[in-house]
Parts: C-alpha cells; structure tokens; sequence
C-alpha cells in the first residue's frame, strides 16, 4: 500500500469470529493507529461469548486504536464501563438499522469508539 499517491500502509494483526484488527502505518508521518471492524452475533449465546472476549480486549493507552461496526447490541451512555474507548457521536441520524417494514423499527446496533490516544 505504500507509493505514489497512497497515504496508508496497512497489515492484517489479529481476526477472530466477531473481530478483524488491520494496523496502519502512516506513509506521512510513519504514525501507527489500529483499525478494528467489529460484527457482533446475534443469538444469546454468541453475544455472550463476544462480550466476554471484548470485555477483555486490552489495547495500551498510547496505541491509537479505532473500533466500529456492527456490535447488534443496544447500549446506554449510562452503561459504559470502558473508560479507555470514547464513543463517536452518530452524525445526521440516530438509528443504524431497521428491519424495513411498515411501521419501520428503528434500533441503534452499530457504534464507533476511538481510543483517548
């Protein structure tokens, strides 16, 4: 990815069954920041085992991490208990998904998070 023109270099640092990590290089500055996509299962006992594995996710506190997807989990601000992600507020929309019938239900699933860094 790097050469003329290309403002990113990028390698594949972990996948999992809810998670692909890429870690990117800039070709400006050489700063490094990890890109995570996440899609959360939907049935109980996945969303179990997915927020046991992210409940333990662990990410240094100076690595610029960003975290988005499709977490299929509703959440309150009131229920955050992970001081290290800062949510990013949704622009334009409050909704990210609906199940397209008539009347439409309208539920936030996804979410982005960036780390303090």
């Amino acid at each position: 990815m790097f050469g003329k023109g290309r403002f990113l270099g990028g390698v594949e640092v972990f996948r999992n069954n809810f998670a692909l990590s890429l870690e990117f290089t800039s070709c400006h500055d050489n700063s490094l920041w990890v890109l995570t996509n996440i899609y959360g299962p939907c049935d109980a006992e996945g969303k179990q085992n997915f927020m046991d594995w992210f409940g333990n996710v662990r990410m240094s506190d100076d690595m610029c991490w960003l975290v988005v997807g499709d977490f299929n989990l509703l959440r309150k601000p009131k229920d955050r208990n992970w001081p290290g992600l800062a949510k990013i507020l949704l622009q334009g929309r409050k909704f990210t998904w609906t199940n397209k019938q008539h009347p439409p239900l309208l539920e936030r699933l996804d979410w982005f998070f960036t780390s303090s860094a």
